[in-house]
């Protein structure tokens, strides 16, 4: 029972983990984005 808790708990942890990861490259990739179509706009 315990040890089953357990291995939930890391795959919550992890979860978390990863999402987060996600969500901060997502945000950097969204701002690579708007620097480009400035540029973009610039240009024009």
């Amino acid at each position: 029972m315990f040890g089953r808790l357990r291995k939930i708990d890391i795959a919550i942890v992890f979860g978390t983990a990863i999402a987060a990861t996600q969500s901060v490259v997502q945000k950097e990739d969204v701002k690579k984005v708007n620097k480009k179509t400035l540029t973009e706009r610039r240009k024009k």
